[in-house]
């Protein structure tokens, strides 16, 4: 696994600058808005803490009335997620 795809200082420094750059044009207004919290990770690991970073900053800069999810084959959808309800996949 890449250090940049886990719980590792340089990344996680900065999601939440990049998740906040994000949260400047979002427009709800009403409709549903989706934000991708990390795309197929199950093929390279399978830290839920690194997700589950990703999911609170993002949340913090976007707000709760977004809907969180992440992209994984069904074969790797537990890998690449968190258990329960917590996160979509």
């Amino acid at each position: 696994m890449t250090k940049a795809k886990q719980l590792h200082g340089c990344f996680v420094l900065h999601t939440p600058a990049c998740n906040a750059g994000l949260a400047d044009g979002l427009v709800t207004e009403s409709k549903p808005i989706l934000a991708q919290v990390e795309n197929e990770y199950g093929y390279c690991g399978s830290d839920a803490d690194y997700i589950r970073h990703l999911l609170r900053t993002a949340k913090a800069a976007l707000g709760d009335d977004v809907i969180f999810y992440t992209t994984d084959p069904p074969s790797l959808a537990e890998a690449g997620s968190l258990p329960g309800d917590e996160l979509y996949t």
